[in-house]
């Protein structure tokens, strides 16, 4: 269990290069509101802070400070160090700007459950999540060596650490939105409830 008074980061990684999207995916809106809002406001849910990574200018308009990758072209696992070199608290929560279906639940299950492992991965059905995560801010060192020696698929990197997966049963919850095809079929499914 967490201990009492913990300060969290949240953090909405939004560096990708969106090019199956054709457009950055955390603009895109859907029912009228950003893609990355809807992240947002399940992190305000969590977090005592709200930090975004991204290389443009898209996001400086919501209110929350925005950092550009310290380690260019490195991918998520850039934008990862990227976030923990800012951080100002012990534990980071992250979650990719193109997971609107995201909750609070999961987030705090994974916040509770992190006890002394460095980082603690969603997972279902097999499948991890390394950005629906939360990451303590001590393995900023480490994360730093696995870019330096170029390792950068992150999916092996998190075995690298002391970390603890985390399962779940429910597959649209981590449903990454990548294409215009995605959006829209979101956007049917939540027009029909």
């Amino acid at each position: 269990m967490i201990r009492v008074g913990s300060k969290i980061t949240g953090i909405v990684l939004a560096g990708g290069k969106s090019s199956r999207m054709g457009t950055d995916k955390g603009v895109v809106e859907i029912n009228g509101k950003k893609i990355i809002q809807y992240v947002i406001d399940v992190l305000k849910e969590v977090s005592d802070e709200i930090l975004i990574i991204a290389n443009n200018n898209n996001y400086n308009d919501l209110g929350f400070k925005v950092y550009k990758d310290i380690v260019k072209e490195h991918g998520p696992l850039g934008g990862i160090y990227t976030w923990l070199y800012h951080s100002l608290n012990e534990l980071n929560v992250v979650v990719s700007c193109d997971t609107p279906l995201i909750t609070k639940e999961v987030l705090l299950s994974l916040i509770e459950n992190i006890d002394d492992n460095e980082i603690i991965v969603s997972r279902e059905n097999g499948n991890i999540h390394p950005l629906c995560a939360v990451y303590k801010k001590q393995s900023v060192f480490k994360i730093k060596k696995q870019l330096d020696n170029g390792h950068l698929k992150l999916q092996e990197v998190v075995t690298m650490f002391k970390t603890r997966f985390l399962d779940f049963d429910n597959e649209a919850i981590f449903s990454n939105l990548n294409t215009k095809e995605d959006v829209e079929k979101l956007i049917f499914k939540t027009s029909k409830k």
